[in-house]
């Protein structure tokens, strides 16, 4: 749930921040230095309180190099921030400096993710990675689809690179005792059993890692971590380097992939699945969608069908066996039925030369031409080919001409045709003669 996300984000984050600059003699007595300082200080005013000398008006004393002390103390909320900047000089406190709203998310610090993570959510409105969570009953697509499905002691398939290359892949499965998720990255098989109480079994590859307490890993001569063991909360590299699996204080496990974005966080409640949308864009499948950032048809089968209701489909990645329970009766029918009609989505190719083709060089002008010492015009547009090109197939047809004289008004009329311009007032004039021209059909 958001609140629970909130909870974790807030546990994690570090509102209180210590930072030492030594500035050298070149940069302390810099002139744009000296004029960023001042501007600072008129633009946080309202903020500021001094102790004994002003620091930015100290800042730039001659040949000396010169230390500044940040002490940052950052609202929860990230919304507004206290400092008190010391200097050998004295010191200048910032007291409820509002955070502008462009900047929310960032601050305070959150050490769960990287920075980078930060900022991508921030920089697309929390929407990368995309994410998908299953609790209480509910699934929550990576396209923010919602419906309702309570996981059994089935396994489902949650995640999958759905391409003819498959690379990774993420199913689970809930007893009444346990909660069972593995996660397949590049052929390595990470398996994590959570029981309702009491401490998570990790295995992997099928080879099951003795748990280490952070205590006990920390407290050896030489931090290594063995390749037969899992140590509480820190990163535990196996056979694949790119991939890590860790735990928290909270309860909640981890497997991570760095090579292809995917992060599974769990614990006995929740499955959550975080991935960027780039990489798998259109390729996934199963019970969190096809991640491609459109809520319609979000969940299909896993023969791509189009059914009644995202739950129809998601029986679809249900690994049964004869241990487990099934699809439930009242909806085997239904699922049956849609299964065989089985409604697919169909792309139909737009042909985009007929939108956005190539002009056509067959153009409407008004002839011109001189007679008896007249400018001659024809009183309607006819086909011509642009210079470029030459007729291919023409027809004749009989075209009237006006006659003007070649004062500054036939002159202005003249211009007007031969720059394609429609001449409306042409048909107010009188037809001075007529004859045949040869008409291009096609250029």
């Amino acid at each position: 749930t958001t609140e629970c996300k909130n909870m974790r984000a807030a546990a994690s984050s570090l509102d209180l921040h210590d930072v030492s600059v030594t500035l050298p003699s070149q940069v302390s007595d810099n002139l744009y230095l000296r004029t960023v300082g001042e501007l600072c200080e008129a633009l946080l005013t309202p903020y500021i309180s001094f102790n004994q000398d002003n620091v930015w008006k100290n800042i730039h004393l001659q040949g000396q190099q010169q230390q500044l002390s940040f002490n940052i103390k950052v609202h929860p909320e990230g919304k507004q921030l206290s400092m008190v900047v010391k200097s050998q000089s004295g010191e200048v406190e910032f007291k409820n400096v509002r955070i502008p709203t462009q900047f929310y998310g960032l601050l305070p610090l959150n050490i769960k993710d990287s920075q980078t993570t930060n900022i991508m959510q921030k920089l697309t409105s929390q929407k990368a990675p995309s994410t998908c969570a299953i609790e209480k009953s509910s699934v929550r697509t990576f396209d923010n689809v919602e419906y309702q499905y309570p996981l059994n002691d089935c396994e489902h398939v949650i995640f999958k690179d759905c391409s003819s290359a498959s690379r990774v892949e993420v199913t689970g499965k809930v007893t009444s005792s346990s909660k069972t998720v593995k996660v397949t990255i590049d052929g390595q098989k990470y398996e994590l059993e959570i029981p309702q109480r009491g401490q998570a079994t990790v295995k992997v590859n099928g080879q099951r890692k003795n748990v280490v307490s952070q205590e006990d890993f920390q407290s050896r001569h030489q931090s290594v971590q063995q390749q037969d063991e899992f140590a509480e909360q820190e990163h535990n590299y196996y056979n694949d380097k790119n991939t890590f699996i860790t735990s928290f204080e909270d309860g909640v496990y981890t497997i991570k992939s760095v090579l292809y974005g995917l992060s599974v966080n769990c614990d006995y409640e929740r499955i959550e699945v975080q991935t960027y949308q780039h990489i798998l864009r259109n390729r996934a499948c199963g019970l969190c969608g096809d991640l491609n950032g459109e809520k319609v048809a979000d969940v299909k089968s896993a023969n791509e069908c189009i059914m009644s209701s995202p739950k129809l489909a998601a029986y679809s990645y249900m690994i049964m066996d004869s241990s487990c329970q099934g699809i439930p009766s009242q909806d085997v029918q239904t699922y049956q039925q849609e299964s065989q009609k089985c409604i697919k989505k169909e792309t139909v190719i737009t042909q985009i030369q007929k939108v956005f083709g190539v002009p056509s060089p067959v153009i409407k002008k008004h002839l011109v031409e001189e007679k008896n010492n007249k400018i001659c015009i024809s009183k309607q547009p006819v086909n011509v080919c642009a210079s470029s090109s030459n007729p291919k197939e023409v027809e004749q047809m009989k075209v009237q001409y006006f006659c003007v004289s070649k004062d500054s008004e036939g002159s202005k009329l003249r211009r007007m045709a031969e720059m394609g311009e429609m001449l409306f007032q042409a048909k107010s004039y009188p037809s001075s003669y007529e004859r045949q021209f040869a008409q291009p059909v096609q250029c």
